[in-house]
């Protein structure tokens, strides 16, 4: 008796989060930001709904076409990662655990590591602020604290490579809003910077938006090649 009931109120957990899943996907961005809220007790109208809504830095962030600064990291897996090394593509995405735009964003990010992950020129890395402990009970349910964000956990796996603990390094790169991802290009200069997350008309404009930047980092690589080649010729 002692083990069944726990069986049955987990059985009960996991019966209501995919109801709470399944309605979620009925709503669009207003009403999911709203629902986000209203379970955290915060009261917001339509219109006054504190989001941070995707900014893609063109030319006033401290940061954007300089060297992007160099890091020697392991992820949760123990590999290691040089980030602004030179001879790479990299996309650096800072967030932590008790972030909902963070979590919105990770099917995306997952898209695009999908797409290179056979690339060897082109990483996708997540530089988390959480330490591993709390980013693998996150992962396992083991905790309801955060009962929005581990019920989003429950829905969606972050498949690319997660760095632990990175505050330092969230200094470093002069983060102050989460999430927050850079794009650095094969001389290690950083060519992309967006911040927060949108919900908009087109659920893949984040997607296709990193992605373009990806495919331009690469593009010019290419004529950049084809010149140098034409001038030793």
């Amino acid at each position: 008796m002692k083990i069944i009931v726990p069986l049955i109120l987990l059985a009960c957990l996991k019966l209501n989060l995919t109801a709470r899943a399944q309605e979620r996907t009925k709503m669009n961005g207003t009403q999911y930001r709203q629902g986000l809220f209203k379970l955290e007790g915060i009261n917001v109208s339509n219109t006054s709904i504190p989001w941070q809504d995707l900014q893609i830095y063109t030319e006033d962030h401290k940061l954007l076409h300089k060297k992007a600064p160099k890091l020697n990291e392991l992820s949760l897996s123990e590999s290691e990662f040089l980030i602004g090394q030179k001879g790479k593509i990299q996309v650096v995405n800072f967030w932590f655990v008790g972030c909902a735009p963070c979590h919105i964003e990770i099917p995306h990010l997952n898209q695009l590591y999908e797409d290179y992950q056979k690339d060897t020129l082109v990483e996708i890395i997540s530089m988390c602020r959480d330490g591993a402990e709390r980013i693998i009970k996150y992962y396992s349910l083991e905790s309801l604290k955060d009962s929005v964000i581990f019920e989003l956990a429950n829905e969606q796996k972050i498949q690319y490579p997660v760095i632990p603990r990175a505050v330092t390094e969230a200094m470093r790169y002069k983060v102050w809003s989460y999430p927050t991802t850079f794009i650095i290009d094969t001389n290690g200069i950083i060519q992309f910077v967006a911040q927060g997350f949108t919900i908009n008309a087109n659920p893949e404009f984040f997607y296709k938006r990193f992605k373009k930047a990806i495919e331009e980092i690469r593009l010019g690589n290419a004529i950049a090649l084809a010149a140098k080649n034409a001038e030793e010729d």
